[in-house]
């Protein structure tokens, strides 16, 4: 038996029976919506990480530099990475069909976004963006078949190459 289930729960006091009644014995999980701001089949949602990828390597190399813009880049940096973790992670539970816990529907997801945290240095994020592009090359396709559009293969090998190039400019 699962330790979220409500099933040998015992509800000591509920002289009304409001608990009993809204909670019941089976624990009922939302249904999985498409990410928000694009339309499921929409290309446009599968470019967008293409473009944040390249997006959040150049802030976090542009922070390295230590001028006075580096905080202010690195700090966009910061919060870039968390929205593709949290349009990574929607789009996984639209294409498994399930808003239970990721880390019981697809645990190896779960831990591949929990080694993306890490301290906000620029090191850390250009490995985050690296670490989340190869989770985007897992999931990625799956949720393009679900949804009915092409799977971008060249333009994600091309980031690579860009973000190589970012590498080397030093």
């Amino acid at each position: 038996m699962r330790a979220d289930s409500a099933a040998s729960a015992r509800i000591v006091h509920d002289p009304h029976g409001i608990l009993k009644r809204e909670l019941g014995t089976e624990h009922m999980l939302a249904h999985p919506v498409h990410p928000p701001y694009f339309q499921p089949g929409e290309p446009a949602y599968v470019h967008w990480f293409l473009w944040m990828f390249r997006q959040i390597y150049g802030w976090a190399k542009r922070a390295a530099q230590g001028d006075h813009r580096s905080l202010d880049k690195l700090l966009d940096a910061g919060a870039s990475l968390q929205l593709v973790r949290g349009s990574l992670l929607q789009m996984r539970r639209w294409t498994l069909g399930s808003m239970d816990y990721i880390g019981v529907v697809d645990p190896d997801t779960a831990t591949e976004l929990a080694r993306t945290f890490s301290l906000l240095t620029p090191d850390d994020v250009l490995i985050a963006v690296r670490q989340l592009l190869d989770l985007y090359e897992r999931i990625c396709p799956d949720y393009c078949a679900r949804a009915g559009v092409d799977y971008p293969v060249s333009q994600v090998a091309r980031l690579r190459e860009v973000l190589d190039t970012f590498d080397r400019l030093n």
